[in-house]
């Protein structure tokens, strides 16, 4: 982002405001999630969901809730531990929480005990650990499936570590080493690709519908990316104009159901239905 010192130092200072800016936004943003929490305690609103149905939940004058966008509630989801709960319910935070316990107390058993290998390891692990927290309050990088994949592999390859029982054993451990790399980075690979297909069908859906040449184009785009919002609105307005309000309908019925908080699209739908019943 090309940010100075001085840009990290002013972010930074206001993390803990808690009247105005920011501050205030996460504050009446974590009360909404309370809301959440209270009306669905134990499988919670579903993953992903959070930023959808916000504005269901969010009071009057809510800073992070602007009432005729495409998309009313806020995009970014926090990686704090209510809007997770909000998400999951209980159900889901319970075994979160267990495997931190967990992950705790073997890291801290390989930093206290007497092995320079497993210290390093432990090390390893904790700095993983303590770096995906602190740019959790930055960005939502948990909520991206490649870096949640590659953090918990890397700390799965840490905690995993064992103790080198003699010298002679150095060769035969770096070929384990060996081995081990391969098989993390190939898992990682393959884990990446599986829980980022949505993420790379609705790159290519966005890419087709940023420079579409016809209506087949914005079809193709749909096709690529069905849960795509934009693509479905995008050609749904395209049809709407042409007069195939017919063609466009189902479109609108499954963006509304995708975005069940905008007015803007519900007032589309609704403007497509009168024309379709006409004067």
């Amino acid at each position: 982002m090309g940010w100075r010192v001085a840009e990290f130092r002013s972010s930074v200072s206001r993390i803990a405001e808690h009247d105005s800016g920011t501050g205030r936004g996460r504050i009446i943003q974590a009360e909404t999630s309370l809301r959440m929490i209270r009306h669905h305690p134990f499988v919670g609103v579903g993953p992903g969901n959070w930023s959808v149905l916000y504005p269901a939940y969010a009071h009057d004058g809510d800073p992070s809730v602007i009432a005729g966008a495409f998309f009313p509630g806020p995009q970014v989801p926090r990686n704090d531990i209510l809007t997770l709960a909000a998400e999951w319910g209980l159900v889901g935070c319970i075994p979160l929480i267990v495997f931190l316990v967990a992950l705790g107390r073997k890291t801290h058993r390989m930093l206290v005990g007497p092995d320079e290998h497993l210290w390093n390891s432990g090390l390893v692990v904790l700095a993983i650990t303590l770096s995906m927290l602190v740019l959790g309050t930055f960005d939502s990088v948990l909520r991206v499936a490649a870096t949640a994949a590659l953090g918990a592999l890397l700390a799965g390859a840490g905690l995993g570590a064992k103790s080198i029982p003699a010298i002679d054993a150095k060769v035969q451990h770096r070929v384990m080493l060996a081995g081990r790399s391969i098989v993390i980075f190939a898992t990682f690979a393959f884990t990446s690709f599986l829980l980022a297909r949505s993420a790379a069908q609705d790159i290519v859906a966005i890419r087709i519908i940023n420079s579409p040449f016809s209506t087949r184009d914005l079809y193709r785009a749909v096709n690529a990316a069905p849960h795509n919002v934009e693509a479905r609105a995008l050609l749904s307005y395209v049809l709407v104009s042409g007069g195939r309000c017919d063609l466009a309908k189902p479109h609108l019925v499954q963006a509304v159901r995708l975005q069940p908080m905008s007015q803007s699209l519900a007032g589309f739908k609704r403007h497509c239905e009168a024309s379709e019943v006409g004067p």
